[in-house]
């Protein structure tokens, strides 16, 4: 499989439109909500397409191998007809166009105006998107040369970051939340529903912890610890287990501990 650039790609060109609201109520200090919408349409679109993908979708599209982009991609032996190549590489995949929601929630306060008694200062933000539609087409001419990517899998419809953290004097200790929905583990025009069943990743929350301490004006230590529970990737085939290709957004390392002291001059 070969993966990378192309000297033969040509620009991209696209209509987007968004609209966004933004809401601080001031009877509530500290809160701030924004909602946006997008629409993005873009044509010779630069991507590239996973080879298990163009594998799948050169065999099972209503496209004959001649006429298929998908096929152009693989090279067989021209006796065995095994497949000895498979190119990833980038390329204008036809056309591109998603449609989407992303909202952010930020709050904070002191926990003074909780209890008189409470120190410090408590930042809560949650951040999200929830895809309508993403989808690709390899051929613009071609409507069944169209690949549905929302919630499959490195495309979860629903993605959110939640964080809270608690800071008061020197010390700030941050919690954050990773939450993402459950994809289907691959897809493609003409999957019979009523043959077997589709294989999902299951919704997965990962959590990481940070604590940082300012020693001077200028010097801050950190100590973060990711994937505090040791949630594993979905136990899926095709190397989604190491989080390669559209897996890498499942963290495959286990739990991490790491460290980082920052200056400032």
């Amino acid at each position: 499989v070969y993966t990378g650039g192309n000297i033969n790609l040509e620009p991209e060109t696209a209509n987007t439109w968004t609209v966004g609201v933004v809401a601080q109520p001031p009877r509530i200090p500290g809160l701030s909500v924004t909602v946006d919408y997008y629409n993005i349409n873009i044509t010779n679109a630069i991507g590239s397409i996973p080879a298990q993908t163009l594998l799948n979708n050169c065999v099972d599209q209503g496209i004959a191998p001649a006429d298929n982009p998908n096929c152009a991609a693989i090279t067989r032996n021209a006796t065995t007809r095994q497949i000895t190549e498979v190119r990833a590489t980038n390329l204008n995949i036809g056309r591109l166009f998603t449609r989407g929601v992303d909202v952010n929630v930020t709050y904070g306060f002191d926990l003074s105006n909780v209890a008189a008694s409470l120190p410090g200062h408590l930042t809560l933000n949650a951040n999200g998107t929830y895809i309508f539609k993403l989808r690709t087409l390899t051929d613009t001419n071609n409507p069944a040369s169209e690949v549905k990517r929302e919630g499959v899998l490195g495309d979860p419809q629903l993605e959110f970051l939640a964080t809270a953290t608690y800071a008061v004097s020197k010390v700030a200790v941050t919690w954050r939340t990773h939450f993402l929905q459950s994809q289907l583990f691959t897809w493609f025009s003409g999957i019979p529903n009523d043959q077997y069943d589709r294989m999902y990743t299951g919704d997965r929350f990962y959590h990481d912890v940070s604590i940082s301490y300012d020693l001077t004006e200028k010097l801050n230590a950190r100590i973060n610890v990711n994937n505090v529970f040791d949630t594993p990737p979905p136990p899926l085939g095709a190397n989604v287990h190491q989080g390669l290709n559209d897996a890498s957004i499942y963290p495959n390392l286990g739990t991490q501990f790491f460290g980082t002291i920052t200056a400032r001059f």
